[in-house]
């Protein structure tokens, strides 16, 4: 196994190699964990499954986004339900007025000439 070196940014991200990706089978979307050694200088990344009660299916066969979501925010603890909030109220800010949908499309009345 070779060593490969990655920078940390300044808002602490990093990219993962590609190569490590392709061979550990991570894609995107999928959602990670990261857990500290006792050593305090390695961390452990896993891939992780998104809800509890997701009944064998894994994210990619899910169809209904909306569930999917609900579930996921359900089956979190309180904390990293309101850390995911506050994500995702940051990703809906910085989308044009336009595309964020929250329920069915409107339809207008018109009014029907007499």
């Amino acid at each position: 196994m070779k060593k490969l070196l990655r920078i940390l940014g300044k808002r602490g991200r990093i990219t993962i190699p590609y190569e490590i990706r392709q061979r550990v089978g991570f894609a995107y979307n999928d959602v990670l964990s990261f857990t500290e050694s006792g050593d305090g200088r390695t961390v452990i990344v896993r891939r992780e499954k998104l809800c509890d009660n997701c009944k064998g299916k894994t994210v990619r066969t899910m169809t209904d986004n909306r569930t999917m979501l609900l579930e996921l925010l359900d089956s979190l603890p309180t904390e990293l339900q309101k850390a995911a909030f506050v994500q995702l109220s940051e990703s809906l800010g910085r989308l044009p007025k336009r595309e964020i949908r929250t329920g069915p499309p409107r339809i207008r009345e018109t009014e029907t000439p007499m």
